[in-house]
């Protein structure tokens, strides 16, 4: 089965549905005449009650449909590349750092190390690099010298 993705309008829908079909909220009064528009007030509901309707058969229609062969397959593997991406790049700063250590280089949270985390937000980098800094701190060579 797939998974679904829920927008807000269609959990409010969904929410509301329910009360709807129950006759909590109710859509016309029932001392109405069947040829005579509904209040103003409540006319919103006999819409949300037709847009209900729709959005339960096109959830239903989602959830029994049956999927292409490999289409899940395809989709785990998709989904694997953010992950190889993390791996990758959290290696990379924690090697980095590492080198930078070993060579008896300071180093700092900077440029580099905050861009590794933003592109994290992304997909595209890892936030390894605030804990394993990989900028050269210059104001401690410089006092060094």
């Amino acid at each position: 089965m797939r998974p679904l993705c829920f927008s807000p309008s269609i959990i409010m829908v969904l929410a509301v549905l329910p009360l709807v079909k129950s006759g909590a909220v109710v859509v016309q009064s029932s001392n109405m005449q069947q040829d005579a528009s509904p209040r103003p007030d409540i006319a919103f509901l006999t819409q949300l009650e037709v847009v209900a309707d729709q959005t339960e058969s096109w959830m239903m229609q989602r959830m029994t449909s049956k999927s292409t062969p490999g289409v899940e397959f395809v989709s785990f593997l998709i989904s694997l590349i953010p992950l190889s991406i993390l791996l990758g790049t959290s290696y990379w700063v924690y090697k980095t750092n590492q080198e930078m250590l070993k060579a008896g280089q300071d180093v700092k949270i900077g440029m580099r190390s905050v861009g590794c985390c933003f592109l994290c937000c992304f997909g595209l980098g890892t936030p390894a690099g605030l804990c394993f800094p990989i900028d050269e701190d210059k104001k401690a060579v410089g006092v060094l010298a």
